[in-house]
């Protein structure tokens, strides 16, 4: 009698049991219907998926899921019937709900596996799979593109003076550094000698005066300066030179430094100020330079400036790496940064990329406008505006505390996670490191971040194509530049600009463009009725008025689109034109949902080949597209994974 009550007992206990597992999926599947919190990697525009807020939830601060295509499916792109709500998440330039958060701030966006016989602890406590040699092909497979792409690019890249803090991580970037000068990259050095500084003057007693985040240089922090930066050399030069290990009697890299690679200048007296000693770039010798590079040589600068008087200035390294990069038109400025990090408010994950005109009004919201000329102060110094530090230290703390109120959020997925996480991310908040409160030294690093993005944005107006700010850990620098996912964040010249959609008004010049095309039968010809119909799906790249190029994307149920009339105008062709819309319509219908996009060519098969479009057979189109077989046009199809790859192909484009 017992045992059957007991048995009884069992069964209701495992019907309990399904009933609670059957729930946790209805509340988890409504969740993700209605917008709910999901897995997966950041946002932005970088290949960092986008996250989007739909109409029905725009008040709330529920988090929205990126990969949702019934999210997308249901987004309604118009506001008052006119404003297209997919173009301004493309081309928006609001960097409002962006964070910076201080170094120690640790947000758990990619699940960790449970460790096995095939996982290993690498020496910064991070877990990765030991990859097999099938997958070890793959990855080199997926890296090959990118090493094609940068071989013989010249890229500039800061070395702050606290990465020497730990030999270790120092040697391992260095290492990496070593690999990028293997793979064909043409490697500009910047030695920063900040905190190599700051030791020496601490030690002797000495303090320093600063105006406006400006540091006053004298002929004591000069004398100590000089042997901070001959020692900093010393340990870039000797790492540099151990060579490829593994290979012995190699000689390793040459390192060049010396005065005629830039001079100097002072800066002088300002408000009132003598600035003695410190002083600013006045000219790169980029013959010199490239003339170097071409060589197989690694150039080093450091902050000694020399003038043609003779003179030696103090000159920010950090202003020295962008006005390099700026005056080279280097492809990449790279800043390695002490890991501090950007966060979207809206859906609580990490930015990984930013277009530069949101890079500058994130400055603005830091309180830095300076008409188009971001390279005047100097990040040689910890802040000492006890004002700032304070509205820095009240911002952090008011995300992190927004961080651990939506952990609630999350309450689905705990019971069977599994994740070995560090320590400070089991709890899945965001805490600074070992529980510690927000320090002024905290705020110090996001005001010097702050100025780091500055300097970017000032490299990026000079003509430079990307800028990266990394984490200075090692492999961080290698994942960055050759894989798709990078490590870093990433900040990139408005492709999109002067995209918009169609209007009426436009028939006009979408017509010249397309005509001549038509009449060599490489488009199906237009009626001017039909054309102004199809301005609904047109979107064009104009510039001062002209539009340049014409496209069209078509939707033919939930998750197929066709990009049609595609065009450019004669005068501009060969400028990549065609390229950017093509990423443009790819990313637009990514947000509306489609996985798969297509196109019907008779001419330009080979183009659209070479963008990833594969041959197929006409009976794979939707049922709603129609198909004339006496045209015999050729059929191409393309499947859409994630913003990820349009932001890889963007780079592999030269966009």
């Amino acid at each position: 009698m017992v045992q059957g009550k007991n048995r009884a007992w069992l069964y209701r206990l495992l019907l309990f049991t399904v009933f609670v597992e059957w729930l946790e999926c209805f509340v988890l599947l409504a969740s993700l219907k209605n917008g709910g919190i999901t897995g997966g990697s950041s946002n932005s525009h970088r290949a960092r998926d986008v996250t989007l807020q739909p109409k029905s939830v725009l008040k709330t601060s529920t988090v929205v899921s990126s990969s949702s295509s019934d999210y997308y499916a249901a987004y309604d792109t118009t506001i008052n019937g006119n404003e297209d709500r997919l173009h301004d998440e493309l081309t928006s330039n609001d960097a409002s709900y962006i964070t910076i958060l201080p170094k120690g701030c640790n947000v758990p966006t990619v699940s960790v596996p449970i460790v096995d016989n095939t996982t290993i602890l690498n020496t910064n406590n991070e877990y990765f799979k030991v990859e097999t040699d099938a997958g070890f092909a793959s990855i080199f497979r997926q890296c090959a593109p990118y090493i094609a792409q940068h071989r013989g690019s010249i890229m500039v890249i800061h070395i702050p003076g606290h990465l020497h803090q730990n030999r270790v991580a120092f040697d391992s970037i260095m290492d990496d550094i070593s690999i990028l000068h293997l793979l064909g990259v043409q490697i500009v050095l910047i030695a920063g000698v900040r905190y190599q500084l700051d030791e020496r003057l601490k030690s002797a007693g000495l303090t320093t005066n600063f105006h406006n985040s400006m540091r006053v240089t004298d002929d004591r922090i000069m004398s100590y300066l000089k042997e901070a930066s001959g020692s900093v050399r010393f340990d870039i030069e000797s790492s540099l030179a151990r060579g490829f290990r593994g290979k012995p009697g190699n000689s390793g890299i040459n390192v060049v430094s010396g005065n005629y690679f830039y001079s100097a200048k002072p800066l002088g007296v300002r408000d009132g100020i003598d600035f003695k000693f410190t002083g600013e770039v006045r000219k790169i010798e980029v013959d010199n330079i490239k003339k170097r590079l071409e060589g197989g040589d690694v150039i080093m600068l450091t902050s000694l400036g020399y003038s043609p008087s003779g003179e030696v200035f103090n000159v920010p390294s950090e202003s020295l790496a962008a006005e390099c990069a700026a005056n080279m038109k280097a492809t990449k400025i790279i800043y390695l940064t002490e890991g501090e990090s950007l966060l979207d408010n809206r859906s609580l994950k990490l930015v990984q990329s930013m277009r530069l005109a949101q890079a500058v009004n994130l400055l603005q919201k830091y309180g830095i406008v300076n008409n188009n000329d971001y390279n005047k102060f100097e990040s040689e110094s910890r802040t000492s505006d006890e004002s700032s530090a304070k509205k820095l230290s009240e911002e952090c703390m008011t995300t992190i505390s927004n961080l651990s109120k939506q952990d609630g959020l999350l309450t689905p997925f705990k019971r069977r996670r599994k994740f070995a996480t560090k320590k400070s991310m089991t709890n899945d908040t965001v805490v600074p490191a070992n529980n510690a409160t927000l320090s002024f030294d905290s705020t110090s690093s996001v005001a010097e971040y702050v100025q780091l993005v500055a300097r970017s944005v000032h490299a990026l107006l000079g003509g430079v194509r990307r800028a990266h700010l990394v984490a200075a850990a090692s492999g961080n620098l290698l994942k960055e530049l050759y894989t798709r996912d990078g490590a870093g964040v990433l900040i990139s010249r408005d492709v999109y600009e002067g995209i918009r959609q169609a209007q009426a008004s436009d028939v006009r010049s979408v017509e010249e463009i397309i005509k001549p095309l038509e009449a060599e039968g490489i488009l199906i010809p237009r009626s001017r009725d039909q054309l102004e119909k199809d301005m609904q799906d047109c979107f064009l790249v104009t510039r001062d008025g002209t539009t340049l190029a014409c496209g069209m994307l078509k939707r033919y149920g939930d998750t197929h689109a066709e990009i049609c009339c595609l065009a450019v105008n004669p005068a501009y062709r060969r400028e990549g034109r065609g390229e950017t819309l093509l990423a443009y319509l790819e990313r637009r219908a990514l947000l509306m949902g489609i996985t798969h996009i297509f196109v019907l060519s008779t001419r330009t098969m080979q183009w659209f080949e070479e963008r990833g479009f594969l041959a197929s057979d006409p009976v794979l189109l939707p049922p709603t597209r129609s198909y004339n077989a006496t045209r015999g046009s050729k059929v191409y199809i393309k499947k859409l994974n994630t913003q990820r790859d349009v932001d890889a192909e963007e780079l592999l484009w030269n966009m």
